[in-house]
């Protein structure tokens, strides 16, 4: 679990982000690194903003306009580092508000861009452009000159341009979206903490110029990397039970060799745990058993094929070589126990658990189970799942709670 957890973290953000450093410092000529950036910004905004419609994804559509408005307010308003006046506030307004919108970004959900949450974000993000414009046009006003105190303030040391707020503002932005990710560990959420460091280098070392153009359309290309794993792990794997979907299972049958076997695991009177207890306990059920099936022995993976129903391949096996380990699965099944969670029962487990003074209740779980295998009979996936299936029905119809071929 803490595997996974660090691979959606780390993946594939962070090495979107080394692979642009190093083009950016090593490999790429200043000519090459010019003619790049000509295609580079355009290019991420218009295949982000494609994906985010197509797959409607609010969050990295908005995230995508603020950097791209921050890159063009940068361009257009920044001077050089020694400038007082509207190009300097610009800077620092800029680097203060990047890092708490893409924050802010992260802890949201994808709702609509067209309705009355997303015409409120839209509200936002123009009323904050409007605001930068402002600066700029009147950095002598009262309100331009109290934000040059505020915000352009030094740091302790000179090693950045960003003064003292907009560094507390990043700070404070790395935890609430570090935070974010342990809460919700998807490789999105992961996605957000590298794109904010993409930001961060780009007004460490942009202030305006090519550098802060390429590192915002890298932190762009990070989220659009993101939601692409994020969209083949739904696609590919359950998000209920985290086992591979039926799609893994249709791959990888199309690669393992002549000689295969397949098994069909379904819960037993799924349907009446579902009517008389609910989907919530329905749902814990389903993740019981796939926690089964995850360490199930023999050589086999296990699937998530569809409801209650899942799949186990045993690539190269015979039926009789994967009989001890599916009998054994069926077995811990069947010796699991599993309580209803009571009303007044805490949702994580004590360190020093009180024993309770009413006995819980335990629902008995079994499970079915279809072999197939590979042979003249069959030769096809299809008609192998078919045959398990078949087999899997000989198992309810003999009374449940069994294997049968």
């Amino acid at each position: 679990m803490i595997g996974k957890r660090l691979l959606s973290f780390f993946f594939p953000g962070s090495l979107v982000l080394l692979a642009a450093v190093a083009f950016r410092h090593w490999m790429a000529s200043p000519e090459t690194f010019s003619a790049f950036l000509r295609i580079f910004p355009y290019a991420v905004f218009g295949v982000g903003l494609f994906l985010g419609w197509r797959f409607h994804r609010d969050r990295l559509i908005l995230a995508l306009v603020i950097l791209a408005l921050a890159d063009q307010a940068m361009i257009c308003c920044t001077g050089g580092p020694g400038n007082w006046g509207g190009s300097r506030l610009v800077f620092h307004t800029i680097a203060l508000l990047l890092p708490l919108n893409l924050a802010l970004l992260s802890l949201m959900s994808d709702r609509g861009l067209l309705r009355s949450r997303g015409v409120l974000r839209w509200g936002l993000i123009l009323f904050q452009a409007s605001f930068v414009a402002w600066v700029y046009r009147y950095p002598r006003s009262p309100v331009g000159a109290a934000l040059h105190q505020l915000l352009a303030k030094r740091a302790s040391s000179d090693w950045t341009p960003m003064g003292q707020m907009a560094l507390l503002a990043f700070a404070i932005s790395f935890f609430v979206v570090l935070i974010r990710f342990l809460l919700r560990p998807h490789v999105l959420e992961g996605g957000f903490f590298w794109a904010l460091l993409a930001a961060y280098l780009g007004l460490h070392g942009g202030k305006g110029g090519s550098v802060s153009t390429f590192y915002f359309s890298t932190a762009g290309l990070i989220l659009i990397f993101s939601l692409i794993e994020t969209s083949y792990h739904l696609a590919y794997r359950d998000e209920l039970t985290g086992l591979l979907g039926r799609r893994a299972l249709s791959e990888a049958l199309l690669q393992v060799s002549d000689r295969y076997t397949v098994a069909m695991v379904d819960i037993d009177e799924f349907k009446k745990v579902n009517d008389r207890y609910g989907h919530q306990v329905g749902d814990q059920v389903l993740r019981m058993v796939a926690t089964k099936l995850a360490t199930i022995s023999g050589g086999g993976r296990g699937y998530r094929y569809g409801g209650e129903e899942f799949a186990v391949l045993f690539p190269g096996k015979s039926m009789k070589e994967v009989i001890p380990a599916l009998e054994s699965l069926r077995k811990a099944i069947e010796a699991s126990s599993f309580s209803l969670r009571g009303r007044h029962r805490p949702r994580k487990r004590p360190e020093k658990p009180s024993p309770s003074r009413t006995p819980l209740k335990s629902i008995p779980i079994t499970v079915s189970i279809g072999i197939a295998e590979r042979k003249d009979a069959h030769t096809t996936p299809e008609e192998v799942i078919r045959a398990a299936d078949q087999a899997l029905y000989r198992a309810k119809a003999g009374g449940r709670n069994r294997t049968a071929i």
